[in-house]
C-alpha cells in the first residue's frame, strides 16, 4: 500500500509539474509583454520573465541575472500591477468568455502604472466587457475618459447612490 501511494504521489507531481510547464509556455510571452506594458517604472518598461523552477512553485525573474524573485523587491503597487499582468495574459490565452471582472486593480497603483493598465484594457480587451471597479471617481473618469477617446463604450455605475436611492425614507 505504502509502495502504491508513493506511485501515485509520484504521478501527480509529474502531472502537475508538466502542467505547470505547459500553462507558462502558453502565458509567457503575453505576461512578459503585459507585465512591461503596465509596470512601466520596474526594469525600465522590460517586463517579467516566469520561472516554474522544478515545478511547485513560480518565480517572477527579471532580464538582468539574479537568483531572487523580483517580487521580493517590488512595491504593493508593482505586485498588484505585476498579479494583474498574470490575470490577464491567462484570461487572454484561456478564456473565451466575453467579459473581465476586476475589482479595483488601482488602489496601490502609482499614476503611470493606472494609465499603462488603461491602455492595455482598451488595446488588448476592447472586443470584450470589462466591469472594473474603483473607490475613486477620478480613476474612473480617467479610464473612462480614456476608453471613450479610443471610441468604446463606457458607462459609470455608482453602487452606493444606487443602494442609498433605494432605502426608505422615514417620514415624521
Amino acid at each position: 500500500m505504502k509502495k502504491k501511494l508513493s506511485d501515485i504521489k509520484s504521478q501527480l507531481n509529474t502531472v502537475e509539474k508538466e502542467h505547470t510547464e505547459k500553462t507558462i509556455g502558453d502565458i509567457e510571452v503575453l505576461f512578459h509583454i503585459y507585465s512591461g506594458r503596465i509596470i512601466q517604472n520596474y526594469q525600465r518598461g522590460l517586463g517579467l520573465f516566469i520561472d516554474s523552477g522544478d515545478g511547485n512553485k513560480i518565480r517572477f525573474y527579471t532580464a538582468e541575472p539574479s537568483g531572487h524573485d523580483a517580487l521580493l523587491s517590488m512595491s504593493s503597487g508593482q505586485i498588484s500591477a505585476l498579479s494583474l499582468s498574470f490575470f490577464l495574459s491567462l484570461n487572454m490565452v484561456y478564456t473565451k468568455m466575453p467579459y473581465i471582472l476586476i475589482d479595483d486593480p488601482v488602489q496601490c497603483m502609482d499614476d503611470i502604472n493606472i494609465a499603462s493598465l488603461s491602455d492595455l484594457l482598451r488595446s488588448e480587451f476592447s472586443e470584450r466587457q470589462i466591469l472594473l471597479s474603483t473607490h475613486d471617481s477620478k480613476i474612473s473618469n480617467y479610464i473612462r475618459y480614456k476608453f471613450k477617446r479610443a471610441g468604446l463604450t463606457q458607462k459609470p455605475l455608482n453602487i452606493q447612490s444606487h443602494y442609498y436611492a433605494k432605502e426608505p425614507v422615514m417620514e415624521k
